[in-house]
């Protein structure tokens, strides 16, 4: 056995252990799917489907690539403060392209392991702070969106009140970050117990990264992260909108903050299902049909599918 055949039998229960998540996934995604279809009337969802109004489609695609400059925005400011030095217009394709594997990849961030690889070769020596980079930046945005969320819940605290399950996911919103937020003040009187753990020693040099404490770059990450939550919130409005169904954009917010976060959990194949699941629960809460839904959610995944397209334009250069 020569050391190619060795090193792939070591990666092999890695790969077994991936498989098997991604079966679970696909199941899971088709149980939720399967749930959703059986509620359809069908001659509703095509009646709806043929409705669209075309010209409202301006906005998500502006929306789209702005979000996209935003993200990149802060990217670069935490990649500076980290001495990584690179053009707006080299990270805007990169992210870009990120986003275009997101819709072949089994999971809603698989594009960022594409920028981990090409920003590493880029910068040999510096993988710790490029990933760091990364995490930092996904990261700010789903703190912002969990922020934001539980301000948004108390504006709609009646509704909130209203649904156990939606009391439930709130409560544990609230519960999660607070916890995060202990062990992360925490983090300086356990680290002598924590270096005795395996697993902390090998993230450690990253976790020195994630300690921000630049007000131009904690300003930099949280003010992109609230415009694109809002900029996104107001595109799902839209797409409600060109179907003729009323929606409040602020609503329209929440929601959109409750099925990023769920849909993030890599319970489902990109957040499939679950995702659709979730809208068509609020959404009915302000009287809007599974049908419309249904529809809003497939028009969603396919035009950021077109969208991204320019990325994978951009993967062969």
């Amino acid at each position: 056995m020569d050391q190619s055949d060795i090193i792939s039998a070591q990666n092999e229960p890695g790969k077994k252990k991936n498989r098997t998540w991604t079966i679970v996934k696909v199941v899971v995604s088709s149980i939720f799917l399967i749930l959703l279809i059986t509620q359809v009337k069908w001659q509703a969802f095509f009646a709806v489907l043929t409705s669209i109004s075309l010209i409202y489609m301006l906005y998500p695609l502006i929306a789209y690539y702005v979000n996209v400059g935003l993200s990149v925005i802060k990217w670069q400011a935490l990649l500076e403060y980290m001495a990584i030095i690179d053009r707006f217009g080299k990270l805007y394709a990169v992210y870009l392209t990120g986003a275009f594997y997101n819709n072949f990849l089994p999971s809603t961030i698989g594009g960022d392991g594409y920028r981990f690889v090409e920003m590493r070769a880029h910068h040999p020596g510096k993988s710790e702070q490029v990933f760091s980079s990364i995490l930092l930046e996904r990261g700010f945005g789903y703190l912002t969106l969990i922020l934001l969320n539980l301000v948004l819940a108390i504006w709609y605290r009646r509704l909130v009140y209203s649904q156990t399950w939606l009391l439930i996911i709130e409560i544990a919103l609230a519960g999660g970050l607070a916890l995060a937020t202990l062990l992360w003040l925490s983090r300086k009187r356990f680290a002598t117990a924590l270096q005795q753990v395996k697993f902390f020693n090998k993230i450690d040099p990253l976790l020195r990264f994630l300690d921000i404490r630049d007000p131009k770059v904690l300003a930099i990450s949280f003010g992109t992260s609230l415009l694109f939550v809002l900029i996104g919130g107001v595109w799902l409005a839209v797409y409600y909108w060109s179907v003729g169904a009323d929606v409040n954009w602020l609503y329209a917010v929440y929601v959109s903050t409750i099925v990023n976060i769920v849909g993030a959990i890599p319970i489902t194949l990109n957040g499939l299902g679950v995702v659709e699941l979730l809208q068509v629960q609020l959404m009915g809460l302000i009287g809007i049909p599974v049908e419309t839904v249904l529809v809003v959610s497939l028009m969603s995944r396919v035009l950021l599918a077109v969208f991204s397209l320019p990325g994978g334009l951009l993967s062969f250069r």
